[in-house]
């Protein structure tokens, strides 16, 4: 391959990338719009928000997938999360090898971070068609979210610095078409659900250290 030809694939893959983006903050947009319209005239579903104009948005469905390549191809099949003016989002190679949070500023569409959170020797490869490797929505408060990709790992990542404050890679079962529980948060605690085909657990992690402040088998 020449080096103009290499050159001009990079900057489509990067193009892909972008427009991608550009995308996914439309709908997120969208969402902004209809959850600001009068009751009853509304086409768009907002999502659970933790303050005023913050949280999830509901523009992207969460059994639509999105690809988003730079380089490597990545997916997801997500909601989108809202703070301010981060929108923040889980993704994954799609061989599930490189877990990613990706932040992007919502008025200009820049990315801010570009975080890979875990590296996995050994992902899941069966029905790789029904489901993806980031799937579980993340949870978001003031300078801090929390990411889960089920067995492969838990985090929690400050929104300003992008560093990783703690994580958990000690919870396992067999997801088998991989993990799709999503997280919830009080005051204290930080809630993951593991319903694996071999064992189904609830666990509470303390939201500031990850330490584990309850586990129960489900029933």
């Amino acid at each position: 391959m020449t080096r103009t030809r290499k050159a001009a694939d990079e900057n489509f893959e990067n193009f892909k990338f972008v427009l991608s983006v550009s995308l996914l903050l439309v709908a997120v947009a969208t969402a902004e719009e209809g959850r600001h319209r009068p009751t009853g005239t509304s086409s768009v579903v907002p999502g659970r928000r933790s303050e005023p104009g913050d949280g999830p948005a509901g523009g992207v469905q969460r059994n639509e997938k999105c690809s988003l390549e730079n380089g490597n191809s990545r997916q997801g099949v997500f909601v989108p999360v809202v703070w301010g003016k981060q929108v923040w989002l889980t993704t994954a190679r799609e061989d599930g090898r490189k877990l990613f949070a990706l932040c992007v500023d919502l008025q200009s569409g820049k990315i801010v971070h570009d975080i890979k959170v875990f590296d996995v020797a050994r992902p899941q490869s069966a029905y790789s068609y029904l489901n993806t490797h980031a799937t579980p929505t993340p949870v978001i408060e003031a300078g801090r979210i929390y990411v889960h990709f089920g067995s492969y790992g838990t985090a929690c990542l400050d929104t300003n610095s992008g560093k990783k404050i703690w994580e958990r890679r000690d919870l396992h079962c067999d997801h088998r078409v991989r993990p799709g529980s999503s997280p919830i948060v009080d005051q204290e605690s930080l809630f993951v659900a593991f319903d694996g085909v071999d064992k189904q657990f609830f666990v509470a992690l303390d939201k500031k250290t990850g330490k584990t402040r309850w586990l129960r088998d489900r029933k």
